[in-house]
C-alpha cells in the first residue's frame, strides 16, 4: 500500500465540521474512471474527475453551508447519474443532469425538501417496493440545539425522479434520534431489502426494519440482536466470513469497544473483542476490502478523536481467513495518522486492484494504492441494469470458485456519510478461472455465468443472454442469429453496422462482433461469433438445348451418391445423360443430408420456329413472268431460301416451291403460285 497522495492532490477538508463530510468515489460522469466528489466544511462540493492524468478539478458546488453527504444515483433511469447533496441545517440538494451533461438543483420541485435546521446526515437508495426505480433514506442527527426536530425520512421514487415522502406510511422514521447512516440488506432474504438505522449515543439503539413488500416495515431490531447501544459512526455491512449472510461493523468512540456483529441463524452477537476488531478508539468510517486479494474481507476503519487534533492510528484490520480473526497491521497503512472521517473505494488506474480515498480534517484527502503484493489475481464487476435500475443497485453478486463463495452488494450510499464505486473487486487468490458468477438483481432475475477468467474486468448486464443462433438445415446458408438486446432501446451495432433489427446475418465467412452500448457508450458489452461454412456438395448439370423448333433439350446431371433428386415430386437418378426436356423453367430439389436441400432452376429455351411471309406480284398480261418476296424469320443465325433455283423476281406461272433454312439446318418448306392472266382474243 502507497500513500499516493501527492499525485493525486484535492483541495477539500472537514476541518471544523460538525462530525465530518461526505464523500464519493463514484464515476459520475459515465467515462469508464472513477472520479471523486468530496464535501467540506466551508460549503463547496468538488468533483475531481479521474482519467490517464489523474484527478482533475470538473466542477465546483456551493451549498452555501456545511456539505454533508454526497450520493450519484440514477433517479430517471436515462442512464446518467444526478447527485443528491447535504446541506448542515438546510436541507438536501438535487442536481439532475443533463442531456448536454450541465447539472440542474432541481430538488424542491421533484419532491426533495430544503428545511429550517434540518441536521441531514448519511443519504442511502434502494429500490425498496421494486418498481423499477431508486427511493431515497435521508437519516437525521437530532440536536437540542435545534429549534425543530426531525426524524429520518424516506422518499418514494414515482417512476421519473419525482418523490413522494413515504416516512410514516413505511413506519421507518426512527424517531428523534441521532441517525448517521441507514444502510439496505435482505436480512431475512424475501427479495425485499430491509433497513438498518445507525444511531449516536447510548440511550439510541440501533433499529432493523423488515420490508414486507407492501404496507408498513416491521422493527425486528430486538428479535434480530441489531438493537445494540453504541455510539455508532459506521454502518458498514459485508461477508467477512465467507457463509452467506450479511455482517455489520460498527465504529464507537473513544474507550467504548466497536461492533462486530456476526449473523448466526438469524441473529446478530457481537464478536468484536474475540476477532480482535474492538479498537477503543475514537471511529469513523470502515471500508471492507480485501487488501491482499486472498478472497477474504479485510477492514480499513478511519478514526478521530473528536473534537481535539492529537494524533490517532487508523486501523488497517487483516482477515485471517476464517472472518472470526483479524490482525491489526496498522503499521502496513502509510502516513496512518491522517484524521480521517470516511473511506471510499475505487480504482484509480483500472487495474482491477481496488484503492482508497480517505476524507477528513487535512488540507487534502489522503490517497492510497494497493500495489497487490502477492500477485494474487483480481476481478471487477459492473452492473447494467435493463429491468432493474440502471446501475443494478440492491443487486447481490456472488463468486464461486474453488469451494468458496464471495458475496457482495450492489449499494448507494453506507458506512459512513460515503459512497463507494459501483464497480466491486473480488481478490482471487490464486485462483485463475471462476467456477461460476451468480447475479441476484432486483427484478427478481438471476444472471449465472460460468468459467470466467480471473483477472477479468467484468460488465453483466441484466438478462441479457446472448446472441442466440437461428438453427438452419444446411450448413452452407448464411448463418443468423436472434440479438439479445431490443434495438428499440438498446444501441447496437454489427461488425460496426447499426443494428434496426432483432435478427442480425453474417452475410460472409469470418468473425461477425454485436456490440451493445449504454449511456453514451459508458457501459458496453460485446460477443464476437465466427461463421465459417462448410461449402455445399458439388455435382454438375449441363443443358443441350434442341437445334430446331419442335426438338427437345438434352439435359445432363451428376449429383452426390446419397442424395434424393425430384422433379414435381418425381423421383430422379442422381447421374443422367442426354435425358430430353422440351422448353420451359424446371426445378430440381437436391436433398443431400439431414433433409437439407439445394434448390437449382434451369431453363430449356427452344429456338424460334422458321416461317415465312409471301408476297406476290402476278404478270400483268398472258406471257409475262411474275415475281415474289419471301421473308423469312425464326431459326438461329442466317437464314437462306432456295425455291429449286427460280428466280423469285421472274417466276414463270405455277407452282413454285421453296424452301428457308438456317445455319443448323433446320428447314421450313412452302410453296407461292404465279397465275398467267388469260391471252387476248380479237
Amino acid at each position: 500500500m502507497e500513500d499516493v497522495t501527492l499525485d493525486y492532490l484535492m483541495e477539500s477538508s472537514t476541518f471544523g465540521s460538525l462530525f465530518g463530510c461526505g464523500l464519493s468515489t463514484v464515476d459520475y460522469n459515465g467515462d469508464g474512471w472513477d472520479d471523486v466528489t468530496v464535501a467540506g466544511t466551508d460549503g463547496l462540493i468538488k468533483l475531481y474527475m479521474g482519467g490517464e492524468s489523474g484527478l482533475i478539478l470538473d466542477l465546483v458546488l456551493d451549498v452555501e453551508a456545511e456539505a454533508k453527504a454526497v450520493l450519484w444515483v440514477d433517479i430517471d433511469n436515462d442512464g446518467d447519474l444526478d447527485l443528491f447533496a447535504g446541506a448542515a441545517g438546510v436541507g438536501v440538494y438535487l442536481y439532475i443532469r443533463q442531456p448536454d451533461g450541465t447539472l440542474n438543483e432541481e430538488g424542491s420541485i421533484r419532491g426533495i425538501p430544503l428545511l429550517v435546521d434540518w441536521d441531514n446526515r448519511g443519504i442511502s437508495a434502494r429500490d425498496y417496493d421494486r418498481d423499477g426505480d431508486l427511493d431515497i433514506y435521508i437519516a437525521s442527527y437530532h440536536d437540542e440545539m435545534q429549534q425543530i426536530a426531525y426524524e429520518n425520512m424516506l422518499f418514494q421514487n414515482g417512476g421519473t425522479g419525482y418523490f413522494e415522502e413515504t416516512t410514516f406510511l413505511a413506519g421507518v422514521g426512527d424517531g428523534l434520534q441521532h441517525s448517521f447512516q441507514g444502510a439496505w440488506f435482505d436480512y431475512d432474504q424475501n427479495g425485499f431489502d430491509d433497513l438498518w438505522v445507525i444511531n449516536d449515543r447510548l440511550i439510541f439503539l440501533n433499529a432493523l426494519y423488515a420490508n414486507a413488500g407492501g404496507g408498513p416495515f416491521v422493527d425486528i431490531s430486538e428479535s434480530s440482536g441489531a438493537n445494540i447501544s453504541v455510539n455508532s459512526m459506521s454502518a458498514t455491512l459485508f461477508d467477512p466470513d465467507n457463509d452467506g449472510d450479511w455482517d455489520q461493523y460498527v465504529t464507537n468512540v473513544e474507550n467504548l469497544a466497536n461492533a462486530f456483529m456476526i449473523n448466526t441463524a438469524g441473529v446478530y452477537y457481537d464478536m468484536a473483542e474475540s476477532a480482535g476488531v474492538a479498537s477503543m478508539q475514537y471511529g469513523w468510517g470502515t471500508c471492507a476490502i480485501d487488501v491482499d486479494g486472498d478472497r477474504w474481507d479485510d477492514m480499513m476503519v478511519a478514526t478521530y478523536r473528536f473534537p481535539n487534533t492529537l494524533p490517532y492510528d487508523n486501523h488497517l484490520y487483516m482477515n485471517d481467513g476464517t472472518g472470526l480473526h483479524f490482525e491489526d497491521v496498522t503499521d502496513d497503512w502509510p502516513n496512518e495518522q491522517f484524521q480521517l472521517y470516511c473511506l471510499g473505494r475505487l480504482d484509480l488506474d483500472q487495474d482491477r486492484i481496488p484503492d482508497i480515498v480517505g476524507h477528513g480534517n487535512a488540507l487534502s484527502p489522503q490517497v492510497l494504492m494497493l500495489t497487490n503484493e502477492d500477485d494474487n489475481n483480481r476481478m471487477t464487476i459492473d452492473l447494467v441494469g435493463t429491468l432493474s435500475n440502471t446501475r443494478g443497485v440492491g443487486a447481490v453478486i456472488k463468486v464461486h470458485a474453488d469451494s468458496l463463495t464471495q458475496m457482495k452488494q450492489m449499494n448507494a450510499g453506507e458506512d459512513y456519510m460515503t459512497q463507494h464505486t459501483y464497480t466491486r473487486f473480488f481478490g482471487l487468490g490464486d485462483v485463475d478461472v471462476v467456477d461460476s458468477i451468480e447475479v441476484f438483481w432486483p427484478s427478481g432475475i438471476r444472471d449465472i455465468l460460468f468459467d470466467v477468467a480471473a483477472d477479468t474486468a467484468l460488465v453483466i448486464v441484466e438478462a441479457a443472454g446472448s446472441l442466440e443462433p437461428i438453427e438452419s438445415s444446411c450448413e452452407w446458408d448464411l448463418a443468423s442469429w436472434t440479438v439479445p438486446f431490443d434495438p428499440a432501446t438498446v444501441d447496437m451495432t454489427w461488425n460496426g453496422v447499426p443494428v434496426t433489427s432483432d435478427i442480425v446475418v453474417a452475410e460472409a465467412p469470418g468473425e461477425w462482433t454485436l456490440e451493445a452500448s449504454w449511456w453514451g457508450g459508458g457501459y458496453t458489452w460485446s460477443q464476437t461469433v465466427s461463421w465459417n461454412p462448410e461449402l455445399p456438395p458439388s455435382f454438375s448439370l449441363d443443358v443441350v438445348p434442341g437445334l430446331c423448333f419442335g426438338d427437345s433439350a438434352l439435359v445432363s446431371w451428376s449429383m452426390p451418391d446419397s442424395a434424393l433428386v425430384t422433379l414435381d415430386s418425381i423421383v430422379l437418378p442422381v447421374y443422367t445423360e442426354g435425358l430430353p426436356f422440351a422448353s420451359g423453367s424446371f426445378e430440381l430439389q437436391i436433398e443431400v443430408t439431414n433433409g437439407c436441400v439445394l434448390d437449382t432452376t434451369f431453363t430449356v429455351i427452344e429456338p424460334e420456329e422458321l416461317s415465312a411471309q409471301v408476297g406476290v406480284i402476278q404478270p400483268s398480261c398472258a406471257g409475262d413472268l411474275g415475281s415474289a418476296v419471301v421473308v423469312a424469320t425464326g431459326g438461329t443465325g442466317t437464314l437462306t431460301i432456295d425455291a429449286g433455283g427460280a428466280d423469285l423476281s421472274a417466276l414463270m406461272p405455277g407452282v413454285v416451291p421453296f424452301n428457308v433454312s438456317d445455319d443448323f439446318g433446320c428447314v421450313f418448306t412452302d410453296s407461292l403460285e404465279i397465275v398467267s392472266p388469260d391471252s387476248l382474243i380479237g
